[in-house]
């Protein structure tokens, strides 16, 4: 560059002249969505709130019945869960800020302050508006509270189905890496390589002089690659509303070695060698396409008349993406002599013509194989790697993952709400219901039959779940059924354990009633 730089300019530079802007610092913030987060936790703050008031509706009764105010009972029972909750928060909060960001520990002290004072305003809000019902209907736990359970429990479905939805594109993601997993090693292509990804890179003469740079990589850099026995198959023309004269397979000789094509006497075809145009292997039931075929070589493409061979009928390919193809009109076969070299090549994706073979070897040792060639062309920043054929839809896979990460931390916290939501539910509906759970488990009952009510909200809530994952998540695909069964199983796992757990407590605290 120095050297250009002088010649053109007349000037005398040297490296040192060239130095490397300074990038500052950025913070992504894309990962953690924490505005998301926030506004998760602050909703799930605010319903625990609730949970926690009205578990306490019992006390908030006799607290009444003494002659406390509103404010003087959220001071009593809510008070102290709520500063000490917020201390335990600050104090490893300021510990944290200290060592990375001591100038933020004023702010921090500031925010919590105020989300202090915004939770005990919040709880004052419920305890008051509990303060304007009956002290009869508080104690014995009725009406009131039976609502507030069924909108909690109906906003513990939705959350479910929230959750469900965001954590579909993760479900799919690895889905499709076990499908893939298990299919790469029997992959066809597993000894070759592409190029991949391809960009245009720092060497702009892509976009001014296209035709140059296909100029190169069709005469100077495929010629090295199909030495080395790399492969050409091109099947894009393949099942395309053309004529059947252009739906042609493109492959050149190293393929016929790949994939041996048989001519109608059973021998396995190779190129003769004195002959230097295009070859056309024309399946036998095709036969009649062969004038059609010699038309277009020599009037659309202007190429000399193909030397066309009858093969056998229902021959297997192995396409450019390593499935196998049977229905073909022709093959259309590059001579190393031919004038006419493959076209579309170096495309960068799964689907690329051009593969590089590999001969056991790992594919970055086979890409310092080429790395001379493409310094000499400037193509190291076009062509930065060689990826495993078999490995391509891994990497986009890689791609599609990074993509969807962001979404990674936004589902942890959602499960987490959902998580602490269920436990909440249950405790709450012992700290309504528990009198008569009791009662009936004095009578003989089941645990089953006491807690009928928890259970059959348990399977409305699971069967709205699984429509609304059926209308947002356009049909039960295998990830989405996976993904569905197995939050239904932890929900019920919680379910029966916090039920399990709190049932005990129902039943020793009611027994003294």
């Amino acid at each position: 560059m120095c050297e250009k730089l002088n010649e053109r300019l007349h000037t005398n530079l040297s490296p040192t002249d060239f130095k490397a802007s300074h990038v500052s610092l950025i913070i992504d913030s894309q990962l953690l969505d924490i505005q998301q987060i926030a506004l998760s936790l602050s909703i799930f703050l605010l319903i625990l709130i609730v949970v926690g008031v009205l578990s306490l509706s019992y006390e908030i009764g006799v607290l009444r019945y003494l002659g406390y105010n509103a404010c003087s009972t959220t001071i009593h029972l809510i008070g102290p869960q709520i500063f000490w909750g917020n201390l335990a928060a600050l104090t490893l909060g300021l510990f944290l800020l200290r060592m990375n960001y001591p100038q933020l520990i004023w702010p921090a002290l500031i925010a919590v302050i105020i989300i202090l004072l915004l939770e005990a305003l919040f709880a004052y809000i419920v305890i008051y508006i509990t303060y304007q019902l009956p002290v009869s209907r508080i104690l014995v736990k009725r009406t009131f509270s039976k609502r507030t359970f069924l909108c909690l429990y109906v906003f513990k479905g939705i959350l479910l189905s929230l959750i469900l939805v965001t954590m579909l594109p993760l479900g799919d993601v690895a889905y499709q890496s076990f499908k893939l997993s298990a299919t790469r090693e029997r992959s066809a292509l597993k000894d070759y390589a592409v190029f991949f990804p391809t960009s245009i890179g720092y060497n702009q003469r892509a976009l001014v002089d296209p035709q140059q740079t296909s100029e190169i990589d069709q005469k100077m850099i495929y010629p090295k690659i199909e030495q080395t026995g790399g492969l050409f198959i091109d099947t894009s023309a393949v099942g395309q509303p053309i004529a059947m004269q252009y739906q042609q397979v493109s492959v050149n000789e190293n393929y016929l070695k790949f994939n041996p094509i048989y001519t109608v006497k059973g021998e396995h075809f190779k190129s003769p060698q004195n002959w230097s145009g295009p070859i056309v292997l024309l399946p036998q039931q095709n036969s009649k396409l062969k004038r059609a075929i010699d038309t277009y070589f020599v009037k659309d493409l202007r190429l000399e008349k193909p030397l066309t061979v009858l093969i056998k009928n229902n021959q297997q390919l192995i396409n450019e993406s390593g499935q196998k193809l049977k229905t073909f009109a022709y093959i259309h076969v590059f001579t190393k002599e031919a004038a006419q070299e493959p076209r579309n090549i170096f495309t960068g994706d799964a689907k690329d013509p051009l593969k590089v073979a590999l001969h056991g070897a790992t594919a970055n040792q086979v890409y310092k194989q080429y790395l001379p060639l493409l310094t000499k062309y400037n193509l190291t920043d076009n062509y930065p790697q060689l990826v495993r054929a078999s490995d391509i839809d891994y990497h986009v896979l890689q791609q599609t993952l990074g993509n969807i990460t962001a979404g990674i931390v936004t589902i942890i916290t959602g499960s987490i709400a959902f998580l602490l939501l269920t436990i909440s539910t249950a405790y709450l509906y012992f700290s309504i219901f528990g009198r008569t759970f009791a009662i009936k488990q004095t009578l003989g009952m089941s645990m089953l039959k006491s807690s009928h009510t928890f259970w059959l909200l348990w399977l409305t809530i699971a069967g709205l779940s699984a429509i609304a994952l059926l209308v947002l998540g356009n049909g039960f695909n295998p990830p989405a059924f996976a993904l569905f069964i197995m939050a239904i199983i932890a929900d019920f796992l919680i379910s029966f354990a916090s039920v399990t757990v709190f049932s005990k407590r129902a039943i020793k605290g009611h027994l003294y009633d």
